[in-house]
């Protein structure tokens, strides 16, 4: 096979001071596709590993990061008319029967992907706008979203 691994890359037994620290010098300047190799070949010996141990997929290993991104939208627009909220024209966030009035800012429930729109428009009035979603932070962050009067 066109493999860029050597089939045999064991570290021979050592003193036991530096049995471990071989075989992590060896697993650490692996390419990542070497590394199963090594692991693998390991298993019929000693391993790093309880023998107990259900072994798992890679894909369980590795968890993806999830960061906890609030949106937080605020209604500045002087208006009796309560400010309703729509992320890409179909998802209600803050609907008929529960906008957000004139002065309250309210946590709204939705995890905001980059490109997504949200589309502000006041209840019972002819006045809306639409924001679309920028690149989003690789933290953990509330995302402010402030609806006001624009002078001019």
């Amino acid at each position: 096979q066109g493999s860029l691994c050597p089939p045999h890359i064991t570290p021979r037994p050592n003193p036991s001071m530096m049995r471990g620290s071989v075989l992590f010098l060896a697993l650490a300047l692996l390419p990542a596709p070497c590394a199963g190799t090594v692991v693998a070949q390991q298993k019929s010996k000693k391993s790093l590993r309880p023998a107990n141990a259900a072994a798992k997929p890679v894909e369980e290993m590795v968890t993806p990061l999830k960061f906890n991104q609030r949106l937080l939208v605020c209604n500045a627009y002087p208006s009796k008319s309560p400010v309703v909220v729509k992320r890409d024209e179909k998802e209600m966030l803050a609907d008929e029967n529960n906008p957000i009035a004139y002065r309250e800012c309210r946590y709204l429930d939705s995890r905001m992907q980059t490109h997504d729109r949200l589309d502000l428009s006041l209840r019972d009035m002819e006045m809306h706008g639409t924001f679309e979603v920028g690149e989003l932070p690789n933290s953990d962050a509330v995302l402010l979203l402030v609806l006001q009067k624009r002078e001019g």
